[in-house]
């Protein structure tokens, strides 16, 4: 995405690739989010981009707190359910 815009983009990850089956682990999950910000940055970059990741995407509104004692509780993501 940035590179179309002429920058020069290099990119490093100490793991491997969390996509391919030899890098999976039973006790671990990927957890990936992004924030209002977020989707604004790339909006402002490539608005056709921000639209196809929003087509694929899983909205979360919030987290569930889980009290010791076994209550639970939400705690809505942003001040203004962005």
């Amino acid at each position: 995405m940035l590179d179309n815009h002429g920058w020069a983009v290099e990119i490093f990850e100490a793991r491997s690739d969390p996509r391919l089956e030899q890098s999976m682990t039973p006790a671990r999950s990927i957890n990936l989010a992004l924030s209002a910000r977020g989707i604004e940055a790339i909006r402002a970059i490539d608005p056709h981009m921000v639209e196809r990741i929003l087509e694929k995407v899983t909205p979360m509104k919030g987290r569930m707190i889980h009290s010791i004692d076994g209550k639970l509780s939400s705690q809505p993501y942003g001040l203004y359910q962005e």
